[in-house]
């Protein structure tokens, strides 16, 4: 849990920062290029480029952080700004800095996709392979 009080609203963040740790990248990145549009990616990806900064300046990473641009204008918006948010989110993990950002909640449980579909086409698959 984010070590400030901070609320921010932010269903996309709400769900990757609670599954992060504990599913699969693939199966992630799935789900939120399924359930979410492009918009509500950038919106997100928004926010966490500014926390990311507020912890970089708190922390002072030892390591260079990568460059994320902050707009993505071409046909693969949506998994590239997937892919952004995963980049942001792993050097925070590396650093153990995770906790620092803002706690991301979400108004309401339809408004993020649930993982189950997706372990259970990969059982699936693995079944028949």
């Amino acid at each position: 849990m984010a070590e400030g009080s901070v609320l921010t609203l932010c269903n996309p963040l709400c769900f990757l920062i609670n599954k992060f740790a504990s599913t699969n990248a693939k199966i992630l990145k799935s789900a939120l290029i399924d359930f979410y549009d492009g918009d509500s990616l950038s919106t997100a990806k928004q926010q966490l480029l500014k926390d990311f900064d507020s912890v970089h300046k708190q922390v002072g990473f030892t390591t260079t952080t990568p460059h994320v641009p902050l707009r993505r204008d071409w046909d693969n918006k949506t998994r590239c700004e997937v892919d952004d948010l995963f980049t942001m989110l792993t050097v925070l993990d590396e650093h153990l800095a995770v906790n620092k950002l803002p706690i991301y909640v979400s108004d309401g449980a339809g408004k993020m996709p649930s993982t189950r579909l997706y372990e259970v086409d990969k059982d699936i698959r693995e079944v028949g392979e």
